[in-house]
């Protein structure tokens, strides 16, 4: 049904093409050609020029069949850090980097699996619809790509991002909202020995967090105080500290009141210690939920159970570009590419479901 060995050669030849978040011109030029060699009409956005990075968004359609219907493959084309000299370690059953660099499959493994899918599917002269391939950038910075799509660029009748881990298959049908809050602490200074009417900054962002929550909250929401920066010297009281906090919900409500209660206990502490309060809150997206009972989920479930598998449906706790694509009327799920330990240097491909990964999405474009 596809080929396997040019799947992995594929994926083995992408990854070499370093492509961390902003720098995606090489990659993008390169599976622009190759979607263009298979018959695909492409173009691009302006996501670069409107986000500093070097590279936009690929769209492509390859016309089908009017009596089919559409389907669209994502997948982003940033690694989250730089696969600059990889060297790459195939024993038949993983691969892996040595381990002086990430991977990289997250996700160009999604990348090959949604080239050979498709080129099989032309190959084997299988019947299809209208297919639609959008690649985007800068996803492991927020997923900042996706914000920038043109959705009036296309309306495919189903849409499956190709970015979520082991085992295959994992469809991810929810994901969170999520807030991404800076607070600023403005104190005052004094030399630490006469203190008498400073205002410690870091003295204040500790008060306000130990109020507060981090880690998993319930079955639906998290927290996280992942970034705090302040003080100049030991014997020096702080008159600036600034506090990174994210928080992420399955349920928007929840997601709303838990932005609002970590936002009111800074500014409660803040006017408490006599120190002034600068608040940089952005929702990065909001949550979905594809139900059971909707077409793509019956889609996506009935093709893995024909291919004999029960799949896992996830309710992730994570960020995807389907988050904004959801957000923006463009119904996706997320399918697993068979890799794990993403974001580290033990990242591993894991072959065989990669494949399997490969062969779920050449079934989804037949059975669409």
């Amino acid at each position: 049904m596809i080929n396997k060995d040019r799947l992995i050669n594929f994926f083995e030849k992408i990854v070499k093409i370093d492509s961390p978040s902003k720098e995606e011109r090489e990659i993008m030029a390169f599976l622009r050609a190759h979607l263009e060699s298979l018959g695909f009409k492409c173009h691009e956005d302006h996501a670069a020029e409107k986000s500093g990075g070097n590279a936009n968004n690929l769209y492509g359609v390859l016309k089908g069949n009017p009596d089919h219907k559409s389907i669209c493959f994502n997948a982003h084309t940033d690694t989250v850090k730089s696969t600059k000299n990889i060297k790459i370690i195939n024993n038949g059953d993983t691969i892996k980097s040595d381990g002086t660099t990430i991977l990289g499959a997250d996700d160009k493994a999604g990348v090959a699996i949604i080239i050979e899918a498709i080129q099989s599917i032309i190959e084997n002269k299988t019947p299809h619809g209208d297919i639609y391939v959008l690649f985007t950038v800068q996803e492991e910075i927020g997923v900042s790509g996706a914000e920038m799509i043109e959705t009036d660029a296309f309306s495919p009748d189903y849409c499956f991002s190709f970015d979520t881990t082991v085992p295959v298959i994992t469809l991810v049908a929810g994901a969170p909202t999520h807030f991404i809050m800076k607070y600023k602490i403005h104190g005052k200074s004094a030399h630490a020995a006469y203190a008498k009417n400073s205002v410690n900054s870091i003295f204040v962002a500790a008060n306000a967090i130990s109020k507060l929550q981090t880690g998993i909250l319930d079955e639906d929401s998290c927290c996280n105080f992942g970034k705090i920066i302040g003080g100049e010297r030991f014997n020096i009281v702080p008159d600036y500290c600034e506090v990174w906090v994210e928080c992420r919900s399955r349920n928007n409500d929840k997601a709303n009141k838990l932005e609002q209660k970590i936002t009111k206990t800074f500014e409660e502490e803040c006017e408490r210690a006599g120190a002034t309060l600068e608040k940089e809150i952005r929702c990065g997206y909001r949550a979905f939920n594809i139900d059971k009972d909707d077409p793509q989920f019956i889609l996506a479930r009935n093709t893995a159970l024909e291919m004999g598998i029960e799949p896992e449906i996830e309710y992730s706790l994570g960020g995807y570009d389907a988050s904004i694509f959801n957000e923006k009327g463009l119904k996706t799920m997320v399918s697993s590419t068979g890799y794990d330990k993403m974001h580290t240097t033990d990242e591993v491909l894991y072959i065989d479901q990669f494949v399997q990964a490969c062969e779920y999405a050449y079934k989804l474009i037949e059975n669409v």
